[in-house]
């Protein structure tokens, strides 16, 4: 996988917190459309969609290495976001 920058993660946190409201809105639409298949199907459908998205990322020519270290870092970042969403749940409680 790519190492990124310093410079580089400061603009990609700035532009998911500049994008905060939309991203929300973006993943609760999509989230509706699932709400009646099987948990099952439920977890399919969204594998689908993270194999197209990390395809449609990649460049076609660089194989499928880059294609498992984007995969790789998708799977870091929801570890981060359930770890966050939990740390919050548990301060409601």
């Amino acid at each position: 996988m790519r190492e990124i920058t310093n410079e580089q993660a400061a603009e990609i946190v700035a532009i998911v917190e500049r994008e905060r409201p939309q991203i929300d809105r973006a993943a609760t639409k999509m989230l509706r459309q699932l709400a009646g298949l099987d948990p099952v199907s439920q977890k399919q459908a969204i594998c689908q969609v993270l194999a197209i998205w990390i395809r449609a990322m990649g460049d076609i020519d660089d194989g499928l290495d880059p294609a498992i270290g984007l995969s790789a870092a998708m799977h870091h970042q929801v570890d981060l976001n359930l770890a966050a969403s939990f740390a919050v749940g548990s301060r409601k409680h």
